[in-house]
């Protein structure tokens, strides 16, 4: 299987995936999904916005009513970007900011893994919490 199926369809099962988490949430306290929520995906909603921007700019998240909202909108986000860009663009190598690393370089399609595999562990804390 090539690189840019592989990456689409990890892309697309994460859409899949934050559809069914938010679902599974509306049978869960208001006030502990949005706490929980906030302080384990504004986070993964910026390094989304890092990798699909151009410019690198990081959108700013500020309460969780956005971020609930915003969930799978990124996730369709970053599966759009994805089924645009070649294999070429996914093993080219991008900086970007990894908050105990700093700075580092990595080929594009590894960023993007990464985030999701993150997202998918902060899906499960918060269902293990809730």
């Amino acid at each position: 299987m090539n690189l840019q199926i592989q990456i689409k369809d990890l892309c697309a099962f994460n859409v899949k995936a934050n559809q069914e988490f938010l679902q599974s949430l509306d049978q869960t306290s208001t006030e502990l999904w949005k706490e929980k929520l906030y302080s384990n995906f504004s986070d993964i909603q910026r390094e989304i916005q890092q990798i699909v921007s151009v410019d690198g700019a990081v959108m700013e998240l500020s309460d969780t009513e956005t971020i609930a909202r915003n969930l799978v909108s990124r996730a369709e986000e970053l599966l759009r970007y994805v089924n645009d860009l070649p294999e070429a663009l996914l093993r080219e190598e991008v900086q970007c900011y990894i908050r105990c690393e700093g700075q580092v370089r990595m080929p594009r399609y590894e960023r993007i893994q990464q985030i999701i595999v993150y997202s998918a562990y902060k899906r499960g804390l918060i269902q293990i919490i809730s």
